[in-house]
């Protein structure tokens, strides 16, 4: 079965008295940045709630709506900052995934991707 049917069947199957949590616990383990790569452990947890259809990603700075997109290949979660910057974390069939951080601080663009793995419970 396809990635993106697999998702889709759980997400229209659920009813409101039923409604399931999907959970990915993601662990980042190093980062590219301007500066090169770097070790550095970065935990995520990102949640769908299959009766709301809604997305919440957990992280360094709390808990944040965020947005997913399933394709056949891969599930992306879309995070649009205040600044207007959009940063992103897309997880491969096999679990692996990458976490692309993109923010603007006064001004100025930090960007960096973040590499490792992700297993949903």
């Amino acid at each position: 079965m396809k990635f993106a049917a697999g998702l889709a069947i759980v997400l229209c199957s659920a009813m409101p008295a039923t409604s399931a949590v999907i959970t990915y616990e993601c662990q980042f383990d190093y980062r590219i940045d301007l500066d090169g790569k770097t070790e550095e452990p970065f935990p995520l947890t990102f949640k769908i709630d299959t009766t709301s259809h809604r997305a919440f990603m957990e992280g360094n700075v709390g808990i944040v709506d965020v947005e997913f997109f399933v394709g056949d290949e891969a599930l992306s979660f879309i995070e649009k900052v205040a600044s207007g910057a959009i940063q992103t974390t897309t997880i491969a069939r096999d679990g692996w995934a990458v976490h692309s951080r993109n923010t603007v601080l006064l001004g100025e663009i930090i960007a960096a991707q973040h590499f490792g793995c992700c297993v949903p419970e």
